[in-house]
């Protein structure tokens, strides 16, 4: 009787967290050998459908793992630059994007391959498209740093604008410029003094005639942009450049341009280490907590003297089942895709599309018609032409702490154009029958990175 009056206590917790009966839950149930007691009730009544419920993730998981690691594979070459725009002898360094700062929207926190020795001031590219310069190497950690974005308030870039057939037309570019009639959502970036040109339309790349320097000059030819000329009230003309990046939070995954070394590679990689079974750490389900408010949850026993972190990915199996909200010493409360106002970053692998779409941020919900999940999805620059829908499946994209890239999520139908969309994700896997699940950690067994 002792043990389901514990357990309810657990439910109860998983949606209300008070800080102060947390940490006597904690000091109850430690050491973890009695929360694997406690929890046995619940293996008892729902062993059959667990059961079943691991064997289908289990026959499934080498089909998702592939498709996932050949997704990531897609994605790295897409964020390869193309030759013509790389100055000759510069290294090509891949990097992902493993956290935005709140409050910091306009910089990036970046990882490469820590062997690799970078100096703040060279150019941030995805593809063709120019996103920044490296701002910051972090000095304690290796192979860390921080990336400027061109959206940032006092960043400059000097630009031309191009129209095959015509002069070129030179401008600065940065920081972000919103008008207040905008209604179609999107993010445009502030022209600064432009030049003395007639051309109304056309694409913007990078020129550095600002006398920016040598590493500067290593992005001349990359894309900002296209420019966009309307008319607003009053008559006067609104000039400025939408960028073909989702900027916000579409970025996972950049590269960096940068000096030759001797004897050194052109390109240095970068693995993702999403489904390396050190980085995960294995822990039982405790209870499957639900409220009238649709709150929905998972307390889970930690069985290893391993700090997980908070915001920390739980996965079952390949499948993305939330997020730590708060981690003891031996249990630790999750949100589950369903618990409303979880947010994440999605990369999709879209019908018809040649390279998989970073789609930015979803802003969960709740439940949905036959168990799927709602979603709140503003789409930022939009998928191919723009029009109509497209069939995806959608896996964890990057820019969140604690959550690597390429966890499923689900399937949805996606709406093409920009704007904020409700969109329904058909989940992966059903959260309701997990016994157990496996918390992210990190390399290195407790970095959550």
């Amino acid at each position: 009787m002792s043990a389901l009056i514990a357990l309810g206590s657990l439910t109860a917790l998983s949606l209300r967290p008070i800080p102060l009966v947390e940490r006597g839950v904690e000091q109850l149930f430690a050491p973890a050998r009695l929360v694997a007691e406690v929890a046995a009730p619940i293996r008892w009544l729902s062993r059959d459908d667990a059961v079943e419920a691991a064997g289908t993730v289990e026959r499934g998981r080498q089909e998702v793992v592939s498709e996932a690691l050949e997704l990531l594979e897609d994605e790295r070459r897409s964020v390869r630059p193309p030759e013509h725009l790389i100055p000759a002898g510069l290294r090509m360094v891949h990097a992902e994007v493993v956290e935005r700062v709140r409050g910091e929207e306009d910089s990036l926190v970046i990882r490469w391959a820590e062997g690799t020795q970078l100096e703040a001031g060279i150019p941030v590219v995805v593809g063709e498209h120019y996103v920044g310069r490296l701002s910051l190497v972090d000095p304690d950690e290796p192979g860390r740093g921080q990336v400027e974005l061109v959206t940032g308030r006092d960043f400059r870039a000097g630009a031309q604008l191009y129209v095959p057939g015509s002069a070129r037309g030179e401008l600065i570019v940065g920081g972000l410029l919103r008008h207040r009639g905008d209604v179609d959502g999107g993010l445009f970036l502030a022209i600064h003094s432009p030049g003395a040109w007639k051309q109304r339309e056309g694409m913007v790349r990078v020129f550095e005639w600002l006398g920016e320097g040598r590493a500067g000059a290593w992005a001349d030819g990359f894309l900002l942009g296209e420019l966009v000329s309307e008319i607003i009230e009053g008559g006067d003309e609104l000039m400025r450049v939408r960028p073909l990046r989702d900027l916000a939070s579409g970025l996972y995954r950049v590269v960096l341009l940068a000096p030759p070394e001797e004897g050194g590679v052109s390109e240095v990689d970068l693995d993702a280490p999403t489904y390396d079974p050190s980085c995960w750490l294995g822990a039982s389900v405790l209870t499957r907590c639900t409220s009238a408010r649709g709150r929905d949850g998972l307390r889970l026993a930690l069985s290893s003297g391993v700090k997980v972190r908070e915001g920390s990915a739980v996965a079952f199996g390949p499948h993305l089942l939330g997020r730590v909200e708060t981690a003891g010493a031996v249990t630790a409360r999750v949100r589950t895709l369903s618990d409303p106002g979880l947010v994440l970053p999605l990369l999709a692998r879209v019908e018809g599309e040649e390279h998989p779409v970073a789609i930015g941020r979803v802003t969960t919900e709740g439940l949905g018609p036959g168990g799927a999940l709602k979603v709140r999805w503003e789409s930022m620059v939009g998928i191919g032409d723009g029009e109509g829908f497209a069939p995806a499946r959608l896996f964890t994209g990057g820019g969140v702490l604690g959550v690597p890239r390429g966890l499923l999520v689900g399937d949805a139908i996606l709406p093409r154009s920009v704007g904020v969309h409700e969109v329904l994700i058909q989940p992966g896997t059903d959260a309701s029958n997990c016994q157990w699940a496996d918390v992210w950690v990190g390399p290195g067994g407790g970095a959550g990175s």
